[in-house]
């Protein structure tokens, strides 16, 4: 099997984050917790290389972060064997804090995230700069997560148009959401996955529950912005109209659930890792990998072993 192998990974708003179990706790109470703090770099683009990181890529990670927490993320990052480039920017690097009842069935989590930093302009412009010197032509970049407060909407669509002036041939897959999102679709971005929620925002027709509903939005959007486009439907399934390759819908497997968060972003990773491959097997493996995230306490935090078998169970159907 053949794997896409080295992905740039870009975050405007990376976080450390600090995962808390506690049986199940009560408010207005001190709650003293029964296992020691988890502590990983967050993210969505650092999540997504890790996790391409364990399915054997190697991922190269660019982020905007203060000293004394950004230093910290990079630890983390490298200690999994992701290589960083970090902005040194002031004081303002986001932290999150998950406070999670393991002993429920499922287990319930509660996130609480730092806002990031408002940054003036000519950081914003020296963070575009840093993007553009680790450019390569073969080498694909994500750009993925949401912006910090203060930053221009459209700043992900004037990234996109810098790398592509720099490196006209680069593939691009975009993931955020809310406005940065509507902006970026007139980008020119080769890929853009979003769950369903966040495609009802791209789309002015009205979406029923009906699969080829949905569907016939994605390809019609993908058609008009001439980008593929990859909705994810969390455990219902994925749907995904791939420019000049199709449209497919991919069943997810059913498996206990640890944690959700980062699922969307191990799939990105898998769907990057597969980039070589037919698209059935591009979005099983993508679909596998998220699957696996979903069974781990630290988003990301999967192996190959375990994608590689979940592929198996994964269903691909092309959609006339």
């Amino acid at each position: 099997m053949s794997h896409s192998t080295s992905v740039l990974f870009i975050t405007a708003n990376p976080s450390i984050s600090y995962t808390l179990q506690c049986n199940t706790p009560v408010e207005g109470r001190v709650n003293r917790c029964d296992q020691a703090s988890i502590e990983w770099a967050d993210g969505k683009a650092n999540i997504a290389a890790r996790a391409f990181t364990r399915l054997g890529g190697t991922a190269i990670a660019l982020f905007p972060a203060d000293d004394y927490l950004g230093k910290r993320i990079e630890e983390l990052l490298r200690a999994e064997g992701v290589s960083t480039h970090r902005l040194p920017i002031p004081i303002g690097t986001r932290r999150t804090f998950v406070i999670r009842n393991a002993y429920s069935t499922p287990p319930v989590e509660r996130e609480y995230l730092d806002p990031g930093p408002n940054l003036p302009r000519d950081l914003l412009d020296r963070f575009i700069r840093l993007a553009e010197t680790h450019l390569t032509e073969d080498l694909p970049v994500i750009i993925s997560g949401s912006l910090p407060p203060g930053w221009p909407s459209d700043f992900y669509c004037e990234l996109v148009h810098a790398i592509r002036n720099a490196q006209p041939s680069t593939v691009i897959l975009l993931d955020t959401s809310g406005p940065p999102l509507l902006a970026a679709l007139e980008s020119p971005i080769d890929y853009l996955k979003v769950n369903c929620d966040e495609f009802m925002t791209l789309s002015n027709a009205k979406l029923s529950s009906s699969s080829m509903s949905l569907m016939h939005s994605i390809r019609k959007l993908s058609l008009d912005a001439d980008i593929s486009i990859i909705v994810t439907r969390g455990p219902k399934s994925v749907q995904a109209c791939l420019r000049k390759q199709g449209c497919f819908e991919v069943e997810v497997p059913s498996v206990a659930v640890s944690n959700t968060v980062g699922a969307g972003d191990s799939f990105t990773a898998g769907f990057a890792r597969a980039m070589d491959l037919s698209p059935e097997d591009q979005l099983a493996y993508a679909v596998a990998s998220a699957t696996a995230s979903v069974m781990t306490l630290v988003p990301g935090r999967i192996e190959a072993e375990t994608v590689d078998s979940m592929s198996k169970r994964v269903t691909v159907r092309r959609v006339s």
